[in-house]
This record gives structure tokens, sequence and C-alpha cells, in this order.
């Protein structure tokens, strides 16, 4: 039987776990794309509110709201990142995608910034934004300041949504 006590080996991939019933807020801002950003406000028993840079005149889609609420409880990172070194280049050379706040009832609000990660060998798609290339499938996130994780493509487009996407005309 072969043991291990380094942290990555054992401690579990999920990040920003709240059960669905339990989340008071979700909020999400874009850094080169403030009109998708917004802040979903959630209390038991009340029809959801989401907040952003502007109005929009159609029916919020609930259903919509708690659909995207549901997946909350099962979001994983692909691993946790130890090198310093790469923290500190996110910090000095990154491009910020977004940050992601969430608050669950009796817990200390969650933070996840999320960053374009640069292309490397191990790259098999690249994505342009502007003039800079990256990764395609593999983003790199700050998790509560401290903790870098790895994340992919699915994950991220689980989470970051935008704000016109919860609005729309219901259908009977």
């Amino acid at each position: 039987v072969r043991y291990s006590a380094k942290l990555s080996d054992w401690r579990s991939k999920r990040i920003l776990y709240a059960k669905p019933v339990e989340i008071e807020h979700i909020e999400v801002r874009y850094r080169d794309s403030t009109h998708y950003s917004f802040r979903l406000e959630l209390q038991a028993g009340q029809a959801p509110v989401m907040k952003g840079n502007y109005t929009i005149d159609k029916q919020i889609l609930t259903e919509k709201v708690n659909n995207y609420v549901q997946q909350w409880d099962s979001i994983y990172c692909l691993g946790f990142e130890q090198r310093t070194k790469l923290k500190d280049t996110l910090f000095e050379r990154g491009h910020l995608l977004a940050e992601v706040k969430m608050k669950a009832l009796h817990h200390p609000e969650q933070n996840l910034l999320i960053y374009f990660k640069p292309i490397s060998k191990g790259t098999k798609g690249v994505l342009k934004v502007g003039n800079e290339k990256f990764d395609f499938d593999l983003y790199f996130g700050l998790l509560n300041g401290s903790e870098l994780v790895l994340l992919n493509r699915h994950v991220c487009q689980q989470i970051l949504r935008s704000y016109p996407e919860f609005y729309g005309e219901k259908s009977f």
C-alpha cells in the first residue's frame, strides 16, 4: 500500500461548493465585458433577483436561474497548482477573464479569479483575445486569494454565464 503526504493527492477537487438552497448570492464580473456582468440574489420562498449594469425589458427565466444555481453543488477543478512562481506571474502579467463570488448561508463569501492560461507545449487549441493567444481548454483560477487551481473549459462555461442569458419570453 502506498501513502502520500502531499496535500494535492488527498484533498477534494470540489471548489466553490454550496448546497443550492443555501446560496444567498452569486456575482460574476467580467473584466473586459462589463455588460455581461451580473449579481444573482436568492432568498428562500422568493423570486430570484438579477442585477446588472443595465435594465432588460424581458421576464426573468426562473427555470434557467434554478438550473444555473443547481450546478453549484458540483464544481470541480482539475487540480491545485503548487508553484508560487506561476502565481506571481499571474498577478504581474496574467489576463483576468472574470471574478466570481458566491455566498452561502452561514459561510464566508468565496471568491474565484479566473485567468486565461497562456499557451504551452500541451495546448491543443488556441484562443485569440486581441493580440494575445491563450489555451482554449484550460484556465487558471485563484481561489479565495490564496490557492491556484487549474480549470477546464467546461467548468468555466458552467459558472461564467452572462446577464442577458437569464431573460427572455416565457413559453407556455
